[in-house]
């Protein structure tokens, strides 16, 4: 295993029939040309990238190939060798290039490794190899590689192919990111990570979270103002025991620095949470803390949005203390909304719908719940009604 920085600059890879000194005399020529070229190319710079293949002609070339952007190659001559590279390097390489036909473990056995490990099965992977034919980079790239660099090939081959790999495994990486973590705090709360839900450790962790997250999004906040908003008495450590699940659970969608005296907290660019998306919306129908005309200002998308994310009370189960004066600010905000865009003149059955959005929201309000009783029965819903004026006289009860 040879840990190095770049060489000259070489050609094409010699083929097995190719005298080996006289092919390196005849790509020499191309150096000053070959490196110019490079340098013009949008390769990243002081890339990692593992090489493997049992020929070192082949792994000197890609060296020289690569020159011009200053890469570290680890280069191995066998996989054993190459596990050994991963297993010792405190960091993991940007790329790993892996010849097919090698002595002892083959490169499709060796790429089957990385598979089982999470730490590596990410890494861009390309095979370079002198099997060509359509069949064998079929079988290649349904083994997982992200790319296929048949032997021989020339330096723009080789750079066009690393290029593309590691613009479309940048793609991919964003994309995945994107929209991969949501925070639900309105009718109940949870939070998924890529769709699938991310249970809180424990209730103290899961209302640390939830409490920075209703303090802003960006938080400053001394540690102290946290432990008293959310208990009457607690440790230090008991204290630092709860920060520390709370931020183990919530790291991969939200940024923490802790020190001393004060939390520093956010969600992260990928993290969605259902109550800022409300707030935003309803920011924009408010004009010095009052709600304006709706059906001047409001559609029926903006509605469908609003519905969608208002499925209930802010952190119902959560003390009063912290979440109350939010919680019945979004109820009123919403209320008032809904309630602006109300219109008679729509379908029954679609003006009782919209009613009922309403009481839900604010079950006192009486004269409400008659109207909502007359609609449906206007509408031709008699059981409907009769329902809903069990309903009310439950509630008066």
């Amino acid at each position: 295993m040879i840990y190095s920085k770049n060489k000259e600059n070489l050609g094409t890879v010699p083929n097995a029939t190719t005298d080996v000194i006289g092919y390196q005399e005849q790509q020499m020529k191309h150096v000053e040309d070959s490196t110019a070229n490079a340098k013009q190319s949008a390769l990243k710079k002081n890339l990692t990238i593992l090489c493997i293949d049992d020929d070192a002609i082949i792994l000197d070339l890609i060296e020289a190939q690569l020159t011009a952007f200053e890469p570290t190659i680890i280069k191995c001559t066998s996989a054993d060798e190459a596990k050994t590279a991963l297993a010792s390097s405190a960091s993991k390489p940007d790329l790993i290039l892996c010849d097919i036909m090698m002595p002892g473990t083959i490169g499709y056995k060796f790429h089957d490794y990385l598979k089982t490990d999470s730490s590596l099965l990410k890494i861009p992977f390309i095979y370079v190899t002198a099997l060509y034919s359509e069949r064998d980079y079929r079988k290649g790239m349904l083994q997982g590689a992200d790319g296929y660099l048949a032997k021989p090939f020339t330096q723009h081959e080789l750079l066009q192919e690393i290029q593309h790999v590691l613009q479309r495994h940048q793609e991919y990486s964003e994309t995945e990111e994107q929209d991969s973590a949501y925070v639900k705090l309105l009718g109940g709360q949870n939070v998924r990570v890529n769709g699938v839900l991310e249970p809180a450790p424990d209730r103290g962790a899961e209302q640390v979270v939830y409490f920075l997250i209703l303090q802003g999004r960006e938080v400053h906040i001394k540690r102290t103002e946290v432990m008293a908003a959310l208990w009457e008495s607690i440790s230090q450590s008991g204290f630092r025991s709860v920060l520390s699940r709370a931020k183990k659970w919530s790291e991969s969608w939200a940024n923490w620095t802790i020190d001393r005296n004060t939390i520093t907290f956010s969600l992260k660019k990928h993290c969605d949470c259902d109550l800022y998306l409300l707030e935003d919306l309803l920011d924009r129908f408010k004009v010095s803390e009052a709600i304006v005309n709706a059906k001047q200002l409001i559609g029926k998308e903006d509605i469908k949005d609003i519905v969608e994310l208002y499925q209930g009370e802010l952190l119902s189960s959560f003390p009063e203390t912290w979440a109350g004066s939010r919680r019945t600010y979004l109820a009123e905000a919403v209320k008032a909304i809904y309630t602006d865009a109300l219109d008679p003149t729509v379908l029954p059955r679609r003006y009782a719908r919209a009613i009922k959005r309403i009481i839900d929201i604010d079950p006192d309000d009486f004269d409400l719940w008659e109207e909502y009783i007359k609609t449906l029965k206007n509408a031709g819903m008699q059981q409907e009604a009769q329902r809903a004026r069990k309903q009310l006289e439950l509630h008066q009860s």
